[in-house]
């Protein structure tokens, strides 16, 4: 249940849009492709977004 908690306040910190793109990548499996398609941007775009929200995880004290 603890985890469960600090995950909700980690998720709260995060802006919303990486977290649809996190979710889209790893819990759906879309390719970088699929997600600018879906929301009109380039692969390269999402990629790029999802580096950052990498770092922004990183920056919140999540590596996993």
């Amino acid at each position: 249940m603890l985890h469960l908690l600090v995950g909700l306040n980690i998720l709260g910190k995060m802006k919303i849009k990486n977290i649809k793109y996190i979710t889209l990548k790893r819990a759906e499996g879309y390719t970088y492709e699929k997600i600018g398609n879906k929301i009109g941007v380039s692969k390269e775009t999402i990629r790029a977004r999802l580096n950052k929200a990498k770092k922004e995880l990183i920056e919140l004290g999540i590596t996993a």
